[in-house]
Formats: C-alpha cells, structure tokens, sequence
C-alpha cells in the first residue's frame, strides 16, 4: 500500500507541474500577442502586407512573434538607399516597459 501511495504523490507532482508549465505557456501567448499588436501598430503601411504577416506562433514550448514579410528586415534597418523605419525595436522597448519586464526578459532574433 505504501508504493501506491509514493506513485499517487508522484502523479501528484506531474499534475501540479503540467498545470504549471500550462500557465507559463497561456502568459507567454499574452504576452506575446500584446507584444505582435504593439509590433503591428509601430509597422509602416504601404499596402499592409507587412503589418498582416505579423502574427504569434507556437513551435513546442516556445512562443514566438513572426513576421512572414520578407523585407521586414530592411524596413527596420534601412538598406544603402532606403531609410531605416525601425517598428519592431521600439515596440519591444514600449512593451517591456509597459509589462515591467527586464531586458533580458524579452529576446529577438532574425532569422
């Protein structure tokens, strides 16, 4: 009787854990689909093809902002003949300040 006892405990714990790593998994969504609408907000709009590819997506336990729009990178940062028109850095930066997160709390990268 005592080993069912140690293994309900331990399904216990796998339970408590799950429901956790759900509740991190739902606030990072949150997070990152108020961060997708401040992204979406600061884009530039030409014909909007930009700001509509910007959406939030899931790949196992990541949570991650995409821009589909090829050319994101070059609005951002400029190329030799076109000004930068920078919409995700600053969007990043509003948002972390308004959510109180740290620098380190929020990572991006171009890939």
């Amino acid at each position: 009787m005592a080993g069912v006892s140690v293994i309900l405990e331990v399904m216990r714990i796998v339970e408590v854990a799950n429901a956790l790593v759900g509740a991190a998994q739902q606030g990072m969504v949150q997070t990152a689909d108020t961060l997708a609408a401040a992204i979406q907000e600061n884009a530039p709009v030409d014909t909007g093809n930009l700001r509509d590819s910007i959406y939030v997506a899931t790949d196992g336990a990541d949570v991650v902002i995409r821009i589909d729009a090829d050319y994101a990178g070059f609005v951002e940062y400029g190329t030799s003949t076109r000004a930068a028109h920078p919409f995700i850095e600053p969007a990043i930066e509003s948002s972390r300040v308004n959510m109180g997160l740290a620098p380190t709390e929020l990572m991006w990268q171009v890939t």
